[in-house]
């Protein structure tokens, strides 16, 4: 029994060195692969880079360009906000223009032609 039991620890250990020696070749294998690919991730990383750059440089234009259409945007509504402001102003004026204009019609229409010559003079 002896033997039989010296010959399934040989056995084994010689599937065990066999799984092993597959593993390390699949390693090996799995490393030469990485090494190839070691040039394309590194043209990768150099394309990122820049591409990350680039995008940092149009980030802060459009931070400037946005900032310059904020002030812009509130220098117009400070426009639209006086002419506004002078709109009502001349919409009262009118209005007031029109009921001086009114009673002076009304003031004209009760006068005679007597009281006209009395008044022209």
């Amino acid at each position: 029994m002896k033997r039989s039991e010296s010959q399934e620890s040989i056995d084994r250990l010689e599937k065990g060195l066999s799984t092993i020696a597959n593993a390390q070749i699949e390693v090996d294998k799995l490393s030469k692969a990485i090494k190839a690919k070691e040039p394309e991730l590194e043209e990768m990383s150099r394309v990122l880079e820049i591409k990350d750059a680039d995008l940092k440089k149009n980030l802060a234009e459009t931070e400037i360009k946005s900032k310059f259409v904020a002030e812009e945007t509130d220098k117009q509504n400070i426009v639209v906000e006086a002419t506004s402001i002078k709109k009502k102003g001349i919409e009262e004026e009118k209005k007031e223009t029109e009921e001086a204009k009114k009673g002076a019609l009304k003031l004209a229409d009760s006068l005679d032609k007597k009281e006209i010559s009395e008044v022209s003079g």
